[in-house]
């Protein structure tokens, strides 16, 4: 299966194509059901990687007795999607690999709920084998882009991050998750 990743004039072209090389050899190597591209507008960085977002954490507090409540991050060990704001969600692309069958957004554009919401989306609950690339608009002026990966298969969740620079072209310049080594080999693989 071959990729088409919608663009516009804010994008690089060949940040676009390297976007591409990534999600195909990715797809060919772990053959997935389903692959879900996402654009989020301008770059993000690795934090974002397993991010599920900000809960509430009550504790008391001990000079009156009184109940209180903090605002923390989480990172969950059951992966959750990332809880981007719904107006950095540009687009969402969905290819299904076999038989069609009527999904619902990864990122609900309708429904504005506060992160915390996210701590119980599990990206299990949603695909049994599924890639989810995210990766960053803006490329043209901001000469830096970034790219999210979740793999998921027979329950299990792998996710990585890469941003990438350009100089006098595009070049990786940082990984969590994976190798440069990986990263690269994904890049310079032809894509089918």
């Amino acid at each position: 299966m071959s990729f088409s990743i919608r663009s516009d004039s804010t994008d690089d072209p060949t940040f676009i194509e390297l976007v591409k090389r990534i999600v195909t050899c990715s797809y060919h190597q772990g053959d997935y059901e389903e692959v879900f591209i996402i654009e989020i507008k301008n770059w993000f960085d690795h934090k974002w990687l397993k991010f599920s977002g900000i809960g509430r954490v009550r504790f008391e507090f001990s000079r009156d007795g009184h109940q209180q409540v903090a605002l923390n991050e989480f990172w969950q060990e059951k992966v959750t999607f990332p809880p981007f704001t719904p107006n950095r969600v540009l687009q969402q692309q969905w290819h299904p690999a076999g038989e069609f069958k009527r999904r619902t957004p990864v990122h609900d554009k309708k429904r504005r709920q506060h992160s915390s919401w996210n701590l119980q989306k599990r990206v299990t609950q949603y695909a049994d084998s599924a890639l989810f690339v995210w990766f960053s608009s803006g490329t043209r002026l901001n000469d830096r882009g970034s790219v999210m990966l979740y793999q998921v298969c027979n329950g299990e969740v792998s996710a990585w991050y890469a941003s990438f620079r350009k100089a006098d072209g595009w070049m990786l310049h940082l990984t969590k998750g994976t190798t440069r080594e990986a990263v690269g080999e994904l890049v310079t693989q032809v894509a089918e």
